[in-house]
């Protein structure tokens, strides 16, 4: 193997896969697709004709997946004894990620509320870093593309004359403005826009157990609720953020 694609599958290995099964996982991306974390997890459901209960799909290794081709992220689960992609789920905007439990996390999906139910805490932890990390880069682009100039336009004040003048030479044109607000707040800077809130409740490290795989149960997790359906865009003609 070289060295370019040892780091690439350095980049996307779960540390409960034996190096065979990171390399068929790798296989499994596809071209020119980066997975920004992985982990072995099963898949949960609150299925539309049974929203109040958790189902489980599916048991493998879900890939925050970067995808190059569509310009585009998403949340990926494979099947490595299958050799298939299970699941998939775009990310999108307003996608808020929750962890009520360290190793229990949830989201609505395009079709119903989502579990994914980690086997090891810290992993858990990494996916939902990176997760967060990328829905707050795009909502910080996007308000900073939408944040309004200043009355000039850049951001600051005219620059003073260049030509010498003596005191009361300067012959300024004046304009009458009728509304005493705008006259009086016509050199203010504009507000700063408030910063988004950080999306997603980062979960906390569970110290009293190293255990490998934690076992979900439908008492701790507690039943699905809150779904809401958000439609989705894809990214614009610009290649995704790192």
């Amino acid at each position: 193997m070289s060295r370019g694609s040892k780091s690439k599958a350095e980049g996307l290995s779960s540390s409960l896969l034996r190096p065979q099964e990171n390399e068929k996982l790798e296989e499994l991306l596809g071209r020119r697709c980066a997975s920004m974390a992985s982990a072995v997890a099963q898949l949960y459901m609150a299925l539309p004709h049974s929203p109040s209960s958790w189902s489980l799909q599916h048991t493998g290794v879900v890939c925050f997946v970067k995808d190059n081709p569509q310009r585009s992220y998403f949340l990926r689960m494979f099947d490595l004894k299958a050799g298939r992609l299970v699941w998939e789920q775009e990310l999108y905007n307003q996608l808020v990620y929750s962890s009520p439990k360290p190793y229990f996390h949830t989201f609505a999906a395009d079709d119903c509320q989502v579990g994914l139910n980690f086997a090891a805490p810290q992993e858990a932890e990494i996916f939902q870093n990176a997760v967060t990390e990328k829905i707050n880069q795009r909502l910080n682009r996007q308000e900073k593309k939408q944040r309004p100039l200043s009355p000039n336009g850049r951001g600051s004040l005219p620059a003073l004359p260049t030509e010498k003048s003596s005191p009361g030479s300067f012959h300024v044109a004046t304009v009458d403005i009728q509304n005493p607000d705008i006259q009086s707040s016509r050199y203010r800077s504009m507000p700063a826009p408030t910063t988004s809130s950080v999306l997603g409740s980062k979960g906390k490290k569970d110290k009293k157990s190293k255990k490998k795989a934690s076992k979900l149960s439908k008492a701790d997790i507690g039943a699905p609720s809150g779904f809401k359906h958000v439609t989705h865009c894809r990214l614009g003609p610009q290649q995704p953020g790192p």
